[in-house]
């Protein structure tokens, strides 16, 4: 858990919280991540903060849209250089939950201060049956982070799932 916050200030940290998280089941991942985002939400106010599937609440302030140009810019930079790898769906035996884990990497020269994460799940016509956005805190140029999030998916849902990098913000 405090490496998770940690790694919200101080970019290093992530280093730290991703070998740790190696050595973790999917259920302290997600323990640690959740307590880290009720740790935060204690020390904000609801109305400063939004929380977070992957990580810690993150701050909220007014954003403008971007102008076409800076769309097709950042849709560039994602297809280019920041992959979702080694993306897989487990089930837990506990409570036979689907749960997502992959690696979000940044290859390009850029710092991402966000990025969104969305995660489709398919079935077995190859038809999207559930889409869910995750949102992650910023990622320096050359680093990556694993992250696991549990999928509450359609009951029945028996295809493929992909996960997508489809939003940053510099």
């Amino acid at each position: 858990m405090w490496l998770n916050l940690s790694a919200t200030q101080y970019p290093e940290a992530a280093n730290g919280r991703d070998k740790l998280a190696k050595e973790m089941t999917l259920e302290q991942i997600a323990k640690a991540q959740r307590l880290s985002s009720e740790f935060v939400q204690k020390q904000k106010s609801p109305s400063q903060t939004v929380t977070s599937p992957l990580s810690a609440p993150v701050s909220v302030e007014p954003v403008r849209p971007d102008t076409p140009e800076e769309a097709a810019a950042k849709a560039e930079y994602i297809k280019n250089y920041v992959p979702v790898e080694h993306f897989t769906v487990t089930t837990v035996s506990e409570d036979h939950s689907p749960w997502g884990q992959g690696t979000i990497v940044n290859k390009g020269g850029e710092t991402l201060a966000a990025i969104v994460v969305t995660i489709f799940l398919f079935d077995a016509n190859n038809q999207v049956v559930k889409k869910i956005d995750l949102s992650n805190e910023s990622l320096l140029p050359g680093y990556s982070r694993p992250f696991t999030v549990k999928i509450d998916g359609p009951p029945v849902w028996s295809g493929p799932a992909v996960a997508l990098v489809t939003g940053i913000t510099y």
